[in-house]
């Protein structure tokens, strides 16, 4: 009885100190997110702020054009955010920086939950680690679906840990579910995940590939293909494709190249994070154990196996073209907590060292992010910009993003231009091509649904350059389709013969310092009519970020004549 009562008194304990620890790891994402950092990430989130204002209004998944095509690459994010948008209403944006700072306080209390449940001891260093780990921090507030894939990797592992250990499913098949609609990877990476695992255990032990608990491996991963074929099915239906058109623009099959461009985006994302070096050391020491056949718990080799498939999924497709190691969040939490599974096996002594070091470069990682590779202003760090008239009409997570503040100009002469131009062509829609398919194009379809015709250059919003005979072969890139406007214009004759797409009445873009896209539109038959210089104010104090360049442009065909001679806005410190 005595022991029983002793067993029931450590496990409460040990929960108190999980959420005591997992609190104080919230705290400290919290603080650095909104002390330190500010609302950072890139315009690519407006894809997917469109797709859920536009779900949360119809009930429909379509892009700009009210098309049904995908242009999120996560269509779980969509129907959450869509959902919560059409409940409290307000600033879409803000409600998505809610939404992905809680999910990534979330992914901390779920480390935790999964860590116990893989039989560690409450670790609190675990918690702050995390909380405090600089890629995590930044992504959760960049408002992307990174943290949103990583916490349903963690809890698709809590609920397959238990699942195959007495074969009572629990929320194994929610799990499965809101995993494959993350991310158009997470499916096979899972199918990976446990193929590898099913196959470790045959070259350990042949005569255990039937043991009741591997049987019950085939069950999962069944239902892991029934419900990836079940969303594919749908998305053939939807809109023709298996794969959302942001994905099916970056596809490209099995390149050797693109190995060599995933291999050199790990060991970048290494030198510029140094603090990923332990964690691929947590990676190489599993690995030796298995090789070794050392003893692993059938959670700790789940564990390995699903980050060694991530890693290979990244490697494979190339790696991303955006800071701070964003292919890499989905994974990140799970890279943590096998390095402290690792460093659970060796002698006492050597633990507490080794994770104080680990802290020290994961804090150290944090002020490095902040001070060179942050693109947003911490509330108290943002210069003032009363001279800038547009910045009082952004969000909150807007006006603190350098790359969204940047478009505030270019987008009023957009918007001024397409009204013009939409109510001389007697309210026939309005053609415009771009690369830059956030913000502007966000905002646009926010104000004038339906009175316009997106063309994404790179073809990950719309789907004229994949389907085009001229343009569709053309190599895919980390950013979608290898595309340029030079091409584009250069070779306009032929892709209007063979697709019947015209020149666009509008184009806009950003530019070098030299002009030089701006200038070749001009002798295509384009006016700019507006041009922004300069370079985005910088954060006060030493936690500058990133150095953005403000230089934008928009241009119109010449026969519109839209006689208001070009107008320019220097960006500058106040």
């Amino acid at each position: 009885m005595r022991n029983l009562q002793a067993m029931g008194i450590w496990r409460v304990n040990g929960m108190l100190k999980s959420w005591v620890a997992a609190s104080i790891g919230a705290a400290m994402l919290l603080l650095s997110g909104f002390v330190l950092l500010g609302p950072g990430g890139r315009d690519d989130v407006f894809k997917t702020l469109w797709a859920a204002e536009a779900f949360a209004q119809t009930s429909h998944i379509i892009n700009y054009n009210g098309d049904p095509i995908e242009q999120s690459s996560s269509l779980l994010h969509v129907v959450v955010l869509g959902g919560l948008r059409s409940m409290i209403g307000g600033a879409i944006a803000d409600l998505n920086l809610a939404l992905t700072v809680f999910c990534g306080v979330l992914g901390i209390f779920l480390t935790l939950g999964l860590a116990r449940r893989l039989g560690l001891q409450t670790n609190s260093m675990l918690a702050w680690t995390l909380g405090a780990q600089g890629i995590w921090v930044y992504w959760s507030m960049g408002g992307l679906d990174g943290v949103i894939s990583a916490d349903c990797w963690l809890f698709f592992l809590w609920m397959l840990v238990p699942s195959l250990a007495d074969g009572r499913w629990r929320m194994l098949p929610l799990a499965i579910v809101l995993l494959v609609l993350a991310r158009p990877e997470n499916g096979l990476i899972a199918l990976g995940a446990l193929g590898l695992y099913l196959l470790l255990q045959f070259l350990n032990a042949p005569s255990s590939a039937l043991d009741p608990a591997h049987k019950r491996v085939w069950i999962v991963l069944g239902m892991i293909f029934c419900a990836f074929l079940g969303l594919v099915a749908w998305r053939l239906l939807h809109g023709g494709h298996w794969l959302p058109q942001s994905a099916l623009a970056k596809t490209d099959g099995f390149q050797v190249s693109r190995l060599r461009q995933g291999l050199g985006y790990l060991w970048l994302e290494s030198y510029r994070h140094p603090e990923l070096f332990p964690l691929w050391i947590g990676v190489g020491a599993g690995a030796w154990r298995i090789f070794k056949r050392r003893s692993l718990s059938m959670g700790a080799q789940l564990l390995l196996s699903t980050v060694a498939m991530g890693l290979c999924f990244i490697v494979a497709s190339g790696g991303d073209w955006m800071e701070n190691g964003r292919f890499l969040v989905p994974i990140l939490p799970l890279l943590v907590l096998n390095l402290y599974v690792e460093l659970s096996t060796i002698r006492l002594r050597w633990q507490i060292p080794l994770r104080l070091g680990y802290a020290s470069l994961v804090i150290g990682g944090l002020f490095w992010i902040a001070a060179h590779f942050n693109l947003g202003y911490a509330p108290f760090s943002r210069p003032s910009l009363s001279q800038n008239r547009y910045a009082s009409e952004l969000s909150f997570a807007e006006r603190h993003n350098k790359v969204h503040l940047r478009d505030g100009f270019p987008f009023h002469v957009l918007l001024r231009a397409h009204d013009e131009i939409y109510a001389r062509k007697g309210e026939e829609r309005v053609t415009i091509l771009s690369q830059q398919a956030g913000f502007m194009m966000y905002h646009l379809a926010l104000r004038r649904m339906g009175q316009f015709r997106f063309i994404d250059l790179v073809g990950l919003c719309t789907a004229e350059f994949t389907e085009c005979a001229v343009t569709r072969d053309r190599s895919r890139m980390r950013g979608g389709l290898n595309m340029d406007l030079v091409y584009l214009i250069d070779d306009w004759e032929r892709i209007e013969g063979s697709c019947g797409i015209s020149k666009p009445d509008i184009i806009f873009g950003l530019d070098d310092t030299d002009l030089d896209l701006a200038k070749s539109l001009e002798r295509h038959g384009y006016a700019v009519v507006a041009l922004q210089t300069g370079i985005m104010p910088q954060a006060h104090g030493i936690f500058q970020g990133m150095e953005v360049d403000a230089v934008e442009f928009v241009a119109v065909l010449d026969r519109w004549d839209m006689n208001n001679g070009l107008q320019t806005f220097q960006f500058g410190m106040e």
